[in-house]
This record gives structure tokens, C-alpha cells and sequence, in this order.
């Protein structure tokens, strides 16, 4: 058995608006049906590789994003490797800042958990999402094919300072 635990942390994202952060598991159902726009996201992109990122969800934690009842975004860290992943905000709520503020959440979990380091991959195609990840501070270690397709990726890391 696993405990599962949550967290609510609230903030401001946008006027007249209260959104709410919550601390979940893998498992978390709000976060299997984000992973699937996630995941068809990825394919509108062109790449067949898909769900297999983020795992195993047993060892993850997640940060979802609620505008009331609705979860909207998602950010997750896989506890073993300090990567970041699973990063999503629903398509109505891009551009207002929900991303970073998860990320911004992980990025506190994980050095509060004692890590010095996180890394995320992107799709090297997908140039929206390497602009804001070097924008909130990861840099570019790696970028070429990826062993499972051949399709281009970037691996980024960035240092956590506290």
C-alpha cells in the first residue's frame, strides 16, 4: 500500500481568477487524463513516441493546476532521477503563466528534497516549450536523436539554488 497525500498551495494566476496548486501521485486520475492531451499533443507534433515518459508514476510526484474543479496544467518529477516531466497546460489556459508556476513549485519540492539538479527532454521541435524552459533557466546539455525514433531532442538541466 501507498499513502497518498496532497498539498494545496494557492495562487494568483490571472485577475478575478483563484487557482489552486495540488500535490499528487502518478496515479492520480486528473493526471492520467492530462497525460493523454499530453500525450496527443505530442503526436500532433509528429512523433509516435509518446506515454512512456515519466515512468514509473509509483516513484513520481505531480503538481496539477485547478481553475476550480478542472485540472488545467500538470507538472511531475520522477523522484529517482530528478527528472522533470509531464509538463502540460491545457490549450484555453496557454500563455498565462501556469507552466512556470509548476515548474516553479518542482523546482521547490526538489530542493527541499535535497536535489542540487533537475533535467527535463523536450521535443527539439516543440520550440515553444525549449523557450520557456530556457527562459526559466535550464540550458541546452544535449540535442540530437533520440534512441527510440531518431527524431531530434533536447535534454536540459538546470542547478537548483536555495
Amino acid at each position: 500500500m501507498f499513502a497518498i497525500f496532497f498539498v494545496l498551495l494557492h495562487t494568483e494566476i490571472h485577475e478575478g481568477g483563484k487557482m489552486k496548486i495540488k500535490r499528487t501521485d502518478g496515479y492520480d486520475k486528473d493526471f492520467l487524463r492530462l497525460s493523454i492531451k499530453l500525450d496527443n499533443a505530442i503526436k500532433a507534433l509528429g512523433h509516435t513516441q509518446a506515454g512512456s515518459w515519466c515512468e514509473p508514476l509509483d516513484n513520481t510526484d505531480v503538481f496539477l493546476m485547478y481553475d476550480g474543479d478542472e485540472a488545467i496544467g500538470s507538472a511531475a518529477l520522477r523522484n529517482d532521477d530528478g527528472e522533470l516531466c509531464r509538463i502540460f497546460t491545457d490549450g484555453k489556459y496557454r500563455g498565462q503563466g501556469i507552466a512556470s508556476q509548476l515548474i516553479a513549485e518542482v523546482e521547490k519540492h526538489a530542493l527541499a528534497g535535497g536535489r542540487k539538479e533537475l533535467f527535463l527532454e523536450a521535443w527539439a521541435n516543440n520550440t515553444n516549450a525549449v523557450k520557456l524552459y530556457t527562459k526559466l533557466g535550464y540550458s541546452i546539455a544535449y540535442q540530437g536523436p533520440s534512441k527510440l525514433t531518431g527524431d531530434m531532442f533536447v535534454e536540459m538541466r538546470k542547478k537548483l539554488k536555495g
